[in-house]
């Protein structure tokens, strides 16, 4: 996933200024039990939390 959105990142976001921060890739959320799902939204959370802490991520 990483090589996928290198290219994104770094060649459309970078190049106009924006500051990338950590992908939050989740897979088949539909096939997910419950208890996947509420991990899943967790993840997402933590995600959004982060950003009040400014944590980038460094490409290239």
């Amino acid at each position: 996933m990483d090589d996928f959105l290198f290219h994104i990142h770094r060649g459309m976001l970078e190049f106009v200024g924006f500051q990338v921060l950590d992908p939050v890739v989740t897979y088949g959320p539909a096939r997910m039990a419950d208890q996947e799902r509420v991990a899943a939204l967790e993840a997402v959370r933590e995600s959004v939390a982060r950003i009040a802490a400014d944590t980038r991520i460094n490409i290239g």
